[in-house]
């Protein structure tokens, strides 16, 4: 009796401390987040948003080692969607000037992340679609110095796109959210014989990620 007695204590005092146990700090976290999306540069082109591969470093080790918690969706989201698959729309010529950051690899890990815990339906919503556009992408170009500089170019160089898995997310979106936001558009590219794309280089493009 006593030993069930000792037990039920050390229970109950382990949930105890979980239940008081303090939020994830996230406050740093966006900060290096807002950091990463600043732009600069006023000009004949006007703003525009250079690499910065140590900043980008610290926030994916800082991700990657961030535990699940109130708030931690919505900060993986944006990381997904404002730096891995950041899309700058400028007056400049290039892949880097309009794609800083972009690694596939990465979005589809915090998407996928988000699915798993999200509880909010516009947060699995965008968590879909940017990972189908995610798996869609294609390589980088070969450009030696950006492969040597940056580390999510040389790994979106290496980048193979599997329309088959995009395909089969966008259905789930349409499925699981019919009448969301990307429903409709998730349901045209479901269903058309080549998710081929194209990223835009020049001036002033369209946003791709746009439904």
């Amino acid at each position: 009796m006593r030993r069930f007695a000792a037990a039920a204590l050390v229970l109950v005092a382990a949930c105890s401390r979980s239940a008081t146990s303090p939020p994830v700090d996230l406050s740093s976290l966006q900060d290096l987040l807002d950091r990463l999306q600043l732009v600069s540069g006023e000009g004949v082109h006007g703003p525009f948003h250079k690499a910065d591969n140590a900043l980008q470093k610290d926030l994916w080790t800082r991700l990657r080692n961030l535990a699940p918690g109130p708030g931690v969706d919505r900060i993986l989201l944006e990381a997904a969607g404002k730096v891995y698959t950041r899309y700058d729309e400028n007056y400049f010529h290039g892949t880097l000037w309009h794609w800083p950051y972009l690694s596939s690899r990465r979005a589809i890990e915090l998407c996928d992340r988000v699915l798993k815990s999200a509880s909010d339906p516009e947060l699995g919503q965008r968590a879909l679609w940017l990972k189908a556009f995610a798996l869609r992408c294609p390589a980088m170009e070969p450009w030696a110095d950006a492969e040597r500089d940056l580390e999510t170019y040389s790994e979106q160089r290496q980048w193979k796109p599997d329309f088959d898995a995009a395909r089969a997310t966008y259905r789930t979106l349409a499925a699981q959210f019919p009448g969301g936001r990307y429903a409709a558009a998730a349901g045209k590219l479901a269903d058309q014989s080549d998710l081929t794309l194209v990223l835009p280089k020049g001036p002033k493009e369209r946003d791709p990620r746009d439904p």
